[in-house]
C-alpha cells in the first residue's frame, strides 16, 4: 500500500497590469513546552518565505512570471543514550561483581560517562536551509512561440551545527 498525491495546477496568460505577492511563515519555540526527557527547553526556529510576480514585457505580446520559496530551519533534538554506569565500568553488576578484562576496559572508555541512571542525554542542532523557485516566460497567446517555463531548486545545507556528543545541560 502505497500513498501520495497529485498536484494539477492550471494558470492564465499574462495580463497587461503587474501582480505581486510576499509572504512570511514564522514558528519559534515561544509557544512550546520543555520535552519530556529534556532538562530545559531545546531553541527551535523555522522561518519559511517567498515572493511572486507577474506582469507584461511588451504589452498584449509578451509576459513573465517569477517566484521564489526559501526554507530556513534550527532545530534542536534530544538523544538518549544507554551507557555503562560508573558501577558497571567497575564491574558491579546488578547479578553481583564480575571481573572486568582489561582488553574491554579500554573500550569500555570510549562510552560517555552517563548523565542519568545509566542514560547519556545530548542534543543535535541541525540547520536546515532551502531555496527554489521557478520562472515563466511566454510570448504570444498560444502555439509554438511560447517559451517553456523554467525551474530551478538549491538545497542550501542539512547538516549538523554542533558536534553529536555536545550536551544538552
Amino acid at each position: 500500500m502505497a500513498s501520495g498525491g497529485v498536484v494539477n495546477a492550471m494558470t492564465r496568460a499574462g495580463t497587461n497590469e503587474f501582480h505581486g505577492s510576499a509572504y512570511e511563515f514564522l514558528r519559534n519555540d515561544a509557544m512550546d513546552a520543555r520535552g519530556f526527557f529534556d532538562g530545559t527547553k531545546l531553541p527551535f526556529r523555522r522561518n519559511q518565505f517567498g515572493v511572486a510576480a507577474g506582469g507584461p514585457i511588451l504589452k498584449n505580446k509578451t509576459f513573465f512570471f517569477l517566484n521564489y520559496e526559501g526554507l530556513r530551519q534550527s532545530l534542536t533534538t534530544t538523544t538518549i543514550d544507554t551507557v555503562p554506569s560508573p558501577a558497571a565500568r567497575a564491574g558491579q553488576l546488578v547479578s553481583g561483581p564480575v571481573k572486568v578484562d582489561p582488553t574491554v576496559a579500554k573500550f569500555i572508555g570510549l562510552f560517555a560517562m552517563p548523565n542519568g541512571t545509566g542514560e547519556r542525554r545530548h542534543g543535535h542542532l541541525q540547520f536546515r536551509g532551502q531555496g527554489g523557485g521557478a520562472g515563466k516566460l511566454r510570448h504570444g497567446a498560444r502555439g509554438p512561440r511560447s517559451l517553456p517555463a523554467r525551474q530551478f531548486t538549491r538545497k542550501l545545507s542539512d547538516r549538523p551545527a554542533v558536534p553529536p556528543h555536545s550536551p544538552t545541560a
